[in-house]
């Protein structure tokens, strides 16, 4: 079982970033701040974390509401 470190960062452009790191590959998703980016963030969390363990960290600096959200959708005790 591998190990994913993920990396959520926002922009003052109004998205949100998810990077996922998978040993030496690295995947990025970028989402727009619209009224489903939680559906697709967490469909795309699952799909890539799987049943890997993982580190969440949050660079959330923009839009504070963001982390919130993200933990809510996510179920993450940060």
């Amino acid at each position: 079982m591998k190990k994913v470190e993920v990396i959520f960062v926002d922009t003052d452009r109004g998205d949100v970033t998810a990077m996922y790191r998978l040993g030496k590959r690295s995947v990025l998703f970028t989402y727009g701040l619209n009224h489903n980016y939680l559906d697709k963030l967490k469909e795309d969390f699952e799909r890539v974390v799987g049943d890997n363990e993982y580190n969440v960290k949050m660079e959330i600096t923009h839009h504070p509401y963001v982390e919130k959200e993200i933990k809510s959708v996510l179920n993450l005790n940060l």
